[in-house]
C-alpha cells in the first residue's frame, strides 16, 4: 500500500492507481506524505459512504445530496451533509461541516482540511458563499486542503483531488 502511495505521490501529474482491498483510488494534485494520504482516503471514503446514505433516507429538493468533513489543526474531524429547508433556502454541506467543527471547539482553530463527496459522481466545485468563507482567512488559511471525491459508476473507481485554497 504504501508503495503504490510513494507511486502516485511521484506521478503528481497523472493519477496513480491505489488499490486497498476492493476499493480503487485515482489520486490527482497536492502530494502526500504517505500517512496523511492514507487518513485523507479514509476520510473519503466515509464522507462517499454518507452520501450514499443520505440519498438512500433523505429527501431534499434538488435530489442532490452533497456531505463534507472538515478537520479542523488539533485533528478532530466533523462532518455534515446539505440542508434544504425549501427550493430556496438551503445551507451547503461545507458551510454545515465548518459550523459543526467550529462550534465544537474551545478556541479558534484553523480549518485544516475540507473533505465533498456528492451523488452525483463527478468532482464538486465549491460554491460562491464557501469561497466567501474560506478568502476570509479568519478560520483558513492557504494551506488549508480542499479534497474533492467523486466515484464513476461504471467502473467503481474512486477518484480524489487534492488541492490547497492557494492552488
Amino acid at each position: 500500500f504504501t508503495r503504490m502511495i510513494r507511486a502516485s505521490i511521484a506521478a503528481d501529474a497523472a493519477p496513480a492507481l491505489l488499490t486497498d482491498g476492493p476499493e480503487q483510488v485515482d489520486v490527482t494534485g497536492t502530494p502526500q506524505s504517505p500517512e496523511r494520504l492514507k487518513i485523507l482516503i479514509e476520510q473519503a471514503l466515509k464522507t462517499y459512504a454518507a452520501v450514499q446514505d443520505e440519498l438512500a433516507h433523505k429527501t431534499n429538493y434538488s435530489n442532490f445530496h452533497v456531505h463534507a468533513a472538515v478537520e479542523l489543526a488539533d485533528g478532530r474531524w466533523f462532518s455534515a451533509g446539505n440542508q434544504e429547508l425549501s427550493r430556496e433556502l438551503t445551507l451547503c454541506a461545507e458551510r454545515a461541516a465548518i459550523m459543526a467543527a467550529l462550534e465544537s471547539s474551545k478556541i479558534e482553530q484553523i480549518v485544516r482540511t475540507i473533505v465533498v463527496g456528492n451523488s452525483g459522481g463527478e468532482f464538486k466545485k465549491l460554491c460562491a458563499e464557501c469561497l466567501s468563507w474560506l478568502a476570509t482567512g479568519k478560520y483558513f488559511s492557504p494551506d488549508t486542503q480542499v479534497v474533492s471525491v467523486a466515484r464513476d459508476a461504471a467502473t467503481g473507481r474512486f477518484a480524489l483531488k487534492i488541492r490547497t485554497l492557494k492552488s
